[in-house]
C-alpha cells in the first residue's frame, strides 16, 4: 500500500497557488514514498542497532512522513490509504502500552478525516500557542517532567508545557533580533549602544 505508483493512480491533478497544474507525485506521492522508506527503520530491516526503546528521529521518521501524507490527502481513497497505513503500522511501536497506541491511532484517524472542527477564538488561540511551541515543549520535557513526576503528574505536565512555551518565546525573540545584533557586533560595540539608546527613545 505504500508504493508510490499505487498512490499516483488515485491522486487527481492538483493545482498550485497560481493555478498552475502540479504533478500528483509532488503533492502526495513523495510523502507516501518517504513512509515506505521510513518503514525500513520502523521494522529494523536495515541492520541498525536495536532501537525498540529509543524513539529518536530515525525510529519515528515513518510517523512524521505519515503525518505529511495525511496533510496532503484530498480524496476519500487517499484518506483510506493513509488511515490504513497508520492503523497497520502503529500497533507494536510502543511495547506493552496498548492504551498509548490506541490514543495515537484514534488521534491520527481524527486528523485525517476531520482536519477542521468547530471551535472558539480562545480555544484556537490556546491550540495555536501549544502547536507553535510543540517542538520547544517536547525537547526539554525529558529533563523537566521527571523533576515533578513523583510529586504530581498534572503538575509535571503543566510545568513542562509552561517551560516549553517560554522557551519557544525566548528563541523566537532571539531569532528576530539576531540579525540586528550580528550587524551591531560587526560594526563595533558603539553601534550597539547607539542603537539601544535610539530604540529606547523611540519607545518613550
Amino acid at each position: 500500500m505504500y508504493l508510490p505508483p499505487q498512490a499516483k493512480r488515485i491522486v487527481p491533478p492538483a493545482h498550485g497557488r497560481n493555478g498552475a497544474q502540479e504533478r500528483p507525485g509532488t503533492t502526495y506521492g513523495l510523502p507516501v514514498a518517504l513512509v515506505a522508506l521510513g518503514l525500513l527503520t520502523r521494522y529494523e530491516l536495515v541492520g541498525l542497532p536495536d532501537r525498540t526503546r529509543i524513539t529518536d528521529a530515525v525510529t519515528v521518521f515513518w510517523l512524521f512522513a505519515l503525518g505529511w501524507a495525511a496533510a496532503r490527502t484530498r480524496t476519500p481513497p487517499q484518506h483510506l490509504l493513509v488511515t490504513a497505513a497508520g492503523l497497520a503500522t502503529v500497533p507494536g511501536f510502543f511495547p506493552d502500552e496498548p492504551r498509548r497506541e490506541l490514543f495515537v491511532m484514534a488521534g491520527f484517524a481524527l486528523l485525517v478525516w476531520f482536519p477542521t472542527l468547530p471551535s472558539t477564538r480562545r480555544v484556537n488561540q490556546l491550540a495555536g500557542l501549544l502547536a507553535g511551541s510543540s517542538l520547544a515543549i517536547y525537547l526539554p520535557h525529558w529533563q523537566i517532567y521527571p523533576i515533578f513526576d513523583d510529586f504530581s503528574e498534572p503538575l509535571a505536565l503543566v510545568v513542562s508545557l509552561a517551560f516549553g512555551i517560554a522557551y519557544a518565546a525566548a528563541v523566537a525573540r532571539l531569532t528576530r533580533r539576531f540579525p540586528e545584533l550580528l550587524d551591531s557586533v560587526r560594526r563595533g560595540p558603539g553601534s550597539l549602544l547607539r542603537r539601544t539608546r535610539r530604540t529606547g527613545r523611540t519607545r518613550c
